[in-house]
């Protein structure tokens, strides 16, 4: 019988995840709640760049400082516990994690995986279809990590083996396109799966239900904006724990606000920046000067806005959802790094729009770039947003329920 509910994490949680995560739920259920946080054994180095000050502490953080530490931990809670990943999901486990994932498979841990803000990829696009072709089309674009992309082939080849490496007992998620890759290519079959709306979808009920959606006041009188919003392009520790090219601050805070500019004095436009949840607001300031930045209301900012500009977000959801019009930025940077470049355009390739490159277009042609495509608006919703099937109730009490059943 499963006792405890353990979250395994690759970087401190603070109070939003812990929020967003629905204790008090799972709790309702009869369930303990504990976080296992191996940001030590995977992040040190991420960590020490991005020092989380507001991260949650209490007797039910369980953070590892040693290999043998997490695998005495497992060995204590194997037998009346289930874990949640939130380090790897149904991506490839890497150099960083594969000791971790090992350990999971040594004492059979019952884990399950929650995919969220999934993103168009051109992995998932169907013109990569085999794993060996999708790791040559990594490696030709980053020879220099020809050891990393040689070892998550191996892993990746050894957990469709079930040799050394788990797969998840459940996958709760979109029926978006890589999680049909993901079944494909590990040969699990679609009864692994637990059909949810994506979670800003859940959000966005939530907040309709309670009649959010109304014009947000903001510090100016004016009726009209248009939104931009911040990704963490500057600053995200993301960047660190991921291995994602980093871009030039200064080049991408003189792009963006050339067009932050150009809106509001061509187009009579005012520009309010939706900062991302985990984005200093003290280094915000300094990316886009003397603009106002809203931090935590996203979505009701998009509901009033005249239109979005997003680079890649999870959040286009919501402009969909919303039937908001939206200009995709590529900045000089982007452009130039494979990984941006890549979910960009598949992005763009999905709702049916050309990204505006900052290096290449004229600033005249910008407001050509607003587009809405009901149609393609409607497809992405059903890709990645709302899945046919799934109940509409809050998705914990799904996961909750699914539990009580291992």
């Amino acid at each position: 019988m499963i006792k405890n509910i353990i979250f395994l994490v690759h970087w401190p949680i603070t109070e939003r995840e812990k929020e967003q995560w629905r204790f008090d739920i799972l709790k309702k259920h009869g369930f303990e709640i504990l976080v296992c946080d191996v940001t030590q054994l995977c992040n040190r180095v991420a960590m020490l760049q991005n020092p989380v000050s507001n991260k949650i502490t209490g007797n039910y953080i369980c953070r590892m400082g040693s290999y043998e530490e997490l695998e005495a931990f497992l060995r204590d809670t194997a037998s009346n516990s289930v874990y949640i990943d939130y380090i790897r999901g149904i991506n490839d486990i890497d150099s960083k994690t594969h000791r971790v994932f090992n350990l999971l498979k040594k004492h059979n841990i019952k884990y399950l995986t929650i995919v969220t803000g999934v993103l168009p990829t051109p992995a998932a696009d169907g013109k990569v279809k085999k794993r060996y072709q999708w790791f040559l089309s990594r490696l030709i674009a980053n020879p220099s990590r020809v050891f990393d992309f040689g070892l998550r082939f191996l892993i990746s080849w050894l957990r469709c083996q079930r040799c050394f490496y788990p797969l998840p007992t459940r996958i709760f998620s979109t029926d978006n396109p890589l999680i049909r890759r993901f079944l494909a290519q590990n040969n699990l079959g679609e009864d692994v799966v637990v059909k949810l709306h994506s979670p800003d979808y859940y959000d966005y009920l939530q907040k309709r239900q309670k009649n959010e959606f109304v014009t947000q006041q903001t510090n100016s009188n004016e009726k009209s904006y248009a939104l931009f919003i911040d990704e963490g392009m500057v600053g995200h520790p993301d960047i660190d724990i991921c291995g994602i090219g980093r871009i030039d601050p200064l080049q991408y805070s003189v792009e963006v606000n050339r067009i932050l500019n150009h809106i509001e004095k061509k187009l009579k436009k005012k520009v309010i920046v939706a900062a991302h949840p985990r984005s200093n607001l003290k280094i915000l300031n300094k990316v886009y000067p003397e603009r106002e930045i809203i931090q935590g209301r996203t979505l009701q900012l998009i509901s009033s806005a005249e239109f979005v500009m997003v680079h890649f977000s999870s959040v286009m959801g919501y402009a969909a959802l919303l039937k908001k019009p939206i200009i995709i930025i590529e900045t000089a940077d982007m452009k130039n790094t494979s990984y941006y470049h890549g979910v960009i355009h598949a992005m763009a390739k999905e709702l049916g729009v050309k990204p505006f490159q900052t290096d290449v277009e004229s600033l005249e042609a910008f407001d050509s770039y607003r587009q809405c495509s009901m149609e393609k608006y409607d497809q992405y919703i059903a890709r990645y947003i709302k899945t046919e099937g799934a109940t509409d109730e809050n998705m914990w009490e799904i996961v909750a329920r699914e539990i009580e059943k291992l």
